[in-house]
């Protein structure tokens, strides 16, 4: 098979948007596949693609290729700010396409069909018109040469009306060497965990506001050390010794994970969240943490289908309540995690992997 990537592979693994395209190839690679890994700069993805043409002219046969989109637009995801005159990724997909290799992309993210989205990643007006031309200009590329765009759900196709390819849902997975973890239940406090980003897109307020007013809760927040220096004025009112602020990443996490009862995914509700799946659900499950989640959003309706934590609306006296019932009654928090053990093997990266080869291989 064939694994792409616009760009150099990332070497950390600090983000979802970092963690799926190494997760992926691994998944692949386990599953036994010789695979042709067209990344790198662009100069080394120029002459990966020139190699890779000369193998198929000599008579090398791929099964399929699979491709996973940076956050960035195409053209500009070695970090330009200039397109490159050569698009050697789109002539990458039409190698594909003219020699019959049938091809699935995963489709990370649409910020940028949201105006206030663009802005808050502190593009000016020009700028993010520009932006979104070369965005358009990709969905216009993956109508005519990719044969299958996976999405993280189908709810977020809706936003994509000029799509004519056919989708398919390929949300994130877990890894497989999940082991049963034994943490104790809460005895004197309730420990809670959220880790990710802080944006006008996950506001994790009411959630502090609740926390830090009832002495048997605590909060850790584990964030990106330059998201909290800009959203810290949001959460400053509500900090005291009952929540913490970390920067960690990797294996770092283990010990927070280990100390926690329950996980956060609780946010202040916007159109986002109502189509995107949070990467770190999925390591909430890994660690078989119970997850508290806001109604309306698709980590929600994950939760709730699979009986694996509590949905509330994103309200401080329904949270308050939940959470003192929680802690009141911990023997519950045992039924989340069998549940979530129950169904961990279903939502691996190796699962992801094979979906992929079912649908592409056919």
């Amino acid at each position: 098979m064939i694994y792409h990537f616009p760009g150099s592979l990332p070497s950390s693994m600090a983000m979802g948007s970092t963690i799926r395209p190494q997760m992926m190839l691994k998944a692949f690679k386990k599953k036994g596949y010789e695979i042709e890994v067209i990344e790198g700069a662009f100069d080394e993805r120029k002459r990966k693609i020139q190699d890779l043409k000369n193998k198929i002219n000599n008579g090398n046969k791929y099964l399929y290729a699979y491709s996973e989109s940076s956050w960035l637009p195409t053209l500009l995801s070695d970090g330009n700010k200039i397109p490159k005159f050569s698009p050697i990724d789109y002539y990458f997909f039409r190698l594909c396409k003219i020699n019959r290799i049938k091809i699935g992309l995963f489709y990370r993210d649409i910020y940028w069909k949201f105006n206030h989205l663009r802005l808050d990643v502190e593009l000016g007006l020009i700028k993010s018109l520009y932006v979104k031309l070369l965005y358009e200009l990709d969905l216009t590329v993956y109508n005519n040469l990719i044969d299958i765009l996976f999405l993280p759900s189908l709810e977020m196709k809706k936003y994509l009306p000029s799509v004519k390819v056919c989708s398919v849902a390929l949300p994130p997975g877990l890894c497989a060497d999940f082991k049963s973890n034994n943490r104790q239940l809460p005895n004197k406090r309730l420990n809670i965990l959220y880790v990710g980003g802080l944006s006008r897109l996950s506001v994790i307020a009411k959630l502090c506001q609740v926390v830090s007013t009832h002495s048997y809760l605590t909060l850790t927040i584990c964030t990106n050390k330059e998201h909290w220096e800009k959203e810290r004025h949001r959460y400053l009112s509500f900090l005291n010794s009952s929540i913490q602020v970390v920067h960690k990443s990797g294996g770092e996490l283990v010990d927070l994970y280990d100390s926690a009862h329950v996980a956060a995914l609780v946010y202040e509700l916007n159109v986002y969240k109502t189509f995107t799946v949070s990467t770190k659900l999925f390591q909430y499950m890994q660690h078989e943490l119970p997850i508290v989640a806001t109604e309306g959003t698709l980590d929600a309706s994950f939760v709730s289908e699979h009986k694996i934590g509590w949905t509330i609306p994103y309200d401080s006296d329904r949270l308050s309540s939940l959470l003192f019932k929680i802690w009141k009654d911990p023997a519950q928090i045992l039924d989340k995690r069998e549940n979530m053990i129950r169904i961990m093997k279903n939502h691996t990266w190796g699962c992801r992997a094979r979906q992929v080869e079912r649908i592409l291989s056919v």
